[in-house]
């Protein structure tokens, strides 16, 4: 679900609390310029046999998720 005002992102957080459930926010990163050479490179063969990727994406600042 894609929201366009605050009063709208108010409103989604205020359903969420109300329900008793997290609220996350997905980034997709696939088309990425940094996703497309991971890709390439995989999909090269020239960094071998890949058997798992592990991604973390650090959040500065969760204090700001407390404000709304």
């Amino acid at each position: 679900m894609v929201q366009v005002s605050y009063a709208d992102c108010c409103e989604i957080v205020a359903a969420c609390k109300s329900a008793g459930v997290i609220l996350a926010v997905c980034h997709v990163l696939r088309y990425t310029p940094q996703a497309r050479k991971i890709a390439e490179l995989i999909q090269s063969g020239c960094i071998g046999d890949v058997v798992n990727i592990q991604h973390t994406e650090p959040v500065r600042n969760l204090a700001i998720f407390q404000l709304i």
